[in-house]
């Protein structure tokens, strides 16, 4: 084969894959909006690219997916998700990570695609309702209604103050 024809095989073959580039890496997109989707277990995201190199410039309805243990998180609005192509594929974007500097505002527990999802926000309410309801009754279970009632204090008229004899150092540092 000679020289000039492998090298326009190998023109074509990188001219085909040119377009595909930028669907091998993630992208950066912000939120636009997010919102669980109880049917199906997932979180439906929409969002504009942080770059206008993206290859697309808006994704709309993308899901994320539950984790290994079943739990899956909706990103605030404004916060960041990474983006990347299965297959470097245009038609199959996946969000593969969330803004870590942003906390979800909900996070939901999968019970499966027929049972729907379960939000954690409100157990985990109930639980910290139920702690700071038993430490406030274990701390303050004993305090009196009320004002606050404050100790007497002692009378200094029948003890007398004398002020301390001056120390040779407090003479040295004091003396006029």
């Amino acid at each position: 084969m000679s020289t000039d024809r492998l090298t326009g095989i190998l023109r074509a073959v990188v001219q085909a894959l040119v377009p595909k580039l930028a669907f091998y890496v993630q992208w950066e997109y912000f939120v636009t909006s997010a919102a669980p989707n109880l049917g199906t277990g997932t979180v439906q995201v929409s969002g504009t690219a942080s770059s206008p190199d993206a290859p697309i410039p808006t994704l709309a309805n993308i899901d994320i997916w539950p984790d290994a243990g079943g739990t899956v998180a909706v990103p605030p609005v404004h916060s960041r998700v990474r983006v990347g192509f299965v297959d470097a594929d245009a038609r199959k974007p996946v969000i593969v990570g969330l803004d870590p500097l942003m906390p979800p505002t909900q996070v939901f527990m999968a019970s499966g695609l027929s049972a729907g999802m379960v939000a954690l926000s409100s157990p985990t309410d109930s639980a910290i309702a139920t702690i700071v309801a038993a430490f406030n009754g274990h701390t303050h279970a004993t305090a009196a209604l009320g004002p606050p009632t404050l100790p007497t204090p002692f009378s200094t008229a029948t003890v007398p103050i004398q002020p301390a004899p001056p120390t040779t150092a407090s003479a040295k540092v004091y003396s006029p």
